[in-house]
Parts: structure tokens; C-alpha cells; sequence
């Protein structure tokens, strides 16, 4: 049964019962995140920090989206109008998105593995770039295809039952290039930087710990970082060829911005009942690999350690009206946090931390030596002389 609303449609299904368990795993594997993205935040590894961040969001989404809308029939529920309006945009750089910052971290392991530049290891302004590069790939590009994914935009959004919002876009060859040529580059050229570090990881099998040490990392991190990345290149890139023979519009329909965006049709939304759509089960997915591979290695654990005595040290600080306060001095929440600054070591040295002495010493040759042999020899016989002629006076 089908009504027609004022300016949406309105089909009538029955409840889907997928919705309890999305609405049960999103929560649990948001949660579950946080701990990777704060521990890549405290190392500044923007490729890791902005994968993880794409992946939350997108569970995030998937949240408010089910609990707003957990049922097909909508006719009495929020239409979607300004948060539709918000998600569709970051529905459209998504996958550009996670993408890039797969590309930027199996970048950066190729670079590890560079040996020509990992032996003096990389300067102040070559960090600089590399973070400027990385934040061009993984903020830009997906700003860039949100701005060209309005200009073939169908209408506002569309609602579907559970999922919630989702982009409806002009079906023609000029929308096909501006949504899907920026994710279809950025596989393409992770999955080069995937098989360059395979490469590579074979033909330094031999000095392969030597070239970690040198680049200031770890065998397990390097291998996590790697397992993950190529997870997720193996995932996206059947799914990315699968979309370009299937929606690849074989007739090129005319394209006219101002009828297409002509506020009598543009401005409206379209419900449709649907099964919770595949890319919702991708993203917790996606949640599960970076608890799997960032939430259960050694880092993590010192950190789920971090906290643990961080809320025993706050639980255990007196209150106003103690008149028994503890003997032994408990370090606040505040101080924890303060470890997540990478400059805490500077500017708040511990008890056990000694900042080294260094004492430089000028290397002197033989000729020197003699020289200063010389000289002392001559000082001695001045003064033995300056001596004599005042016992003389």
C-alpha cells in the first residue's frame, strides 16, 4: 500500500527486525574504537587517525539513523530535513575518504621501507610535508567530492526505513565521473602502494628489523598497520569493480543543472522501505578490523592500564568532608590526559627522567699537543725568571 504524501512518498512495509541488531553493534564497536583513535592521536599518525575517524562517523550515522528511524512506515516520524541534509554530504566522501587514508598509510609503510631515505630518517619540513600531503588526500579530496556530487545531486535526499538517509544522484555519465572517479583513483593507487610495500617486504626480508630500528618503529605495528590496510583494499576494490559494470549508465542522458536543481522538484525527499542497506554491515565490519588489529595489541593495553589507574587515582581522591584523607598522594584525571601531549616529556620531566649531559671535547693532534707541551715549558721558565730577578731586588 502506497500514500502520497505532500511532497515525499510514503510505501508501507513491515518492521525490520536487522535494525535491533545494528542498533546493538554500532554502539558496541563505536565504543570499542575510541581507544585506536586516541592512541593515534598521541602519535600524530594522521593516515590512522583519519581511517579510524571515517569509520566511527560512519557507525555514528548508523546509530542516529536507527534509533530516529527504526520502523518502515515514517508518516508520523522527523521528516529528515537539515540532519539529511548534513549526512548526505558526508555519505558522498565517505569512500573517498577511507580511501585516502588507506592509500596514505600503505604510503607511508612504502616509505619505511625506502631505503634510500630511511638511513638519516626524515626532517622537520619532509614531516611537515608528508602531514600536508596526507591531510590534501584525506580532508581535501573528500571536501572536493561533496562539492561535486551537489552539482549532480537528484534531489535533498532520500529516507529509507532503518538506514535513514542516503544520496540520490542523476543517473548519467557526467554524475558517474564526478561521485565515482575520486574513490576509483584513490583504490587504484593504494592497491600500487599495497603491492610496492609487498615488493619491497621481500626484497629486504634479510634487514628487515634493521630498517624498523632505523625508522623508529615496531615489527608488530608495522605488520598491523599493513594487515589492515590490505583488509580493506581487498574488500573495497571487488565492491568498486562490481559498481563500475553495473551502474555505469550506458545511455548518456542529457544533463541540465538548472532543470535538475529547479527548486520546484529538487527541493524534496523521497522514503522508500528497504532492508538495512550493505554498507551499514560494512562499516561495523570495518569498527570490528580496528578493534581487532588497534584495540588488542601491547599499545592499547598500556592504555586501557593508563586508565584504569587514572579512575582508581580520581575514585580515591578525598572529598570535601574527609577527615581521613589518603596517605599516598593520587594523581587526578588530569594528570592522565596531560599524557597524550607528546611534549609532557619537555615540559614536565618525572622523577626518573634525566635529561643527558653532554660534554664536548675538542680533539687535539700530536702537533697540538707538542704545541701546548711548548708553551707550558715556556710559562714554567718565565716565571722561574720573574722569580729570580725579585729575589735580586
Amino acid at each position: 500500500m502506497a500514500t502520497q504524501g505532500e511532497n515525499y512518498l510514503i510505501v508501507e512495509d513491515h518492521i525490520i527486525p536487522q535494525g535491533i541488531v545494528l542498533a546493538v553493534l554500532a554502539p558496541l564497536f563505536l565504543i570499542l574504537n575510541f581507544p585506536p583513535l586516541i592512541w593515534h592521536l598521541r602519535n600524530r599518525n594522521t593516515a590512522a587517525v583519519f581511517m579510524v575517524f571515517w569509520i566511527m562517523l560512519m557507525n555514528f550515522l548508523s546509530i542516529i539513523n536507527v534509533i530516529i528511524w527504526p520502523y518502515i512506515d515514517m508518516r508520523d516520524m522527523y521528516d529528515g530535513q537539515g540532519l539529511c541534509d548534513v549526512e548526505v554530504k558526508l555519505l558522498g566522501g565517505r569512500i573517498t575518504g577511507l580511501n585516502a587514508a588507506v592509500l596514505c598509510l600503505l604510503r607511508a609503510l612504502a616509505a619505511v621501507l625506502n631505503t634510500d631515505k630511511t638511513l638519516l630518517g626524515p626532517s622537520k619540513a619532509q614531516k611537515r610535508r608528508n602531514t600536508a600531503i596526507e591531510l590534501a588526500w584525506c580532508v581535501g579530496l573528500p571536501l572536493l567530492t561533496m562539492v561535486l556530487q551537489y552539482i549532480v545531486q537528484l534531489n535533498r535526499f532520500g529516507l529509507i526505513g532503518v538506514s535513514g538517509c542516503q544520496l540520490m544522484s542523476y543517473s548519467s555519465r557526467i554524475s558517474f565521473v564526478l561521485i565515482w572517479l575520486a574513490p576509483i583513483v584513490t583504490n587504484a593507487v593504494a592497491v600500487y602502494y599495497a603491492i610496492l610495500v609487498i615488493i619491497r617486504l621481500h626484497k629486504y626480508r634479510s634487514s628487515f628489523n634493521n630498517i624498523l630500528s632505523s625508522s623508529n618503529t615496531t615489527r608488530g605495528r608495522f605488520f598491523r598497520l599493513f594487515a589492515i590496510s590490505s583488509i580493506l583494499i581487498l574488500g573495497i576494490t571487488p565492491v568498486q569493480i562490481y559498481i563500475i559494470v553495473t551502474q555505469y549508465p550506458h545511455q548518456n542522458l542529457p544533463f541540465s543543472f538548472s532543470k535538475l536543481h529547479n527548486p520546484a522538484t529538487w527541493n524534496s525527499s523521497i522514503v522508500m522501505p528497504s532492508t538495512v542497506l550493505y554498507d551499514r554491515w560494512a562499516n561495523l565490519a570495518c569498527g570490528f578490523l580496528v578493534f581487532l588489529f588497534f584495540g588488542l595489541g601491547r599499545d592499547a593495553k598500556n592504555m586501557y592500564r593508563e586508565c584504569s589507574q587514572a579512575s582508581r587515582s580520581r575514585a580515591s581522591i578525598p572529598h570535601a568532608g574527609d577527615t581521613h584523607p589518603s596517605s599516598s598522594p593520587k594523581r587526578p584525571l588530569t594528570a592522565f590526559l596531560r599524557r597524550f601531549d607528546p611534549r609532557r616529556r619537555l615540559e614536565q620531566p618525572s622523577a626518573n627522567y634525566n635529561l643527558p649531559v653532554f660534554s664536548h671535547r675538542r680533539q687535539i693532534s700530536e702537533e697540538d699537543d707538542r704545541g701546548v707541551l711548548v708553551s707550558k715549558e715556556v710559562k714554567r721558565e718565565s716565571t722561574v725568571a720573574s722569580d729570580e730577578e725579585a729575589e735580586k731586588c
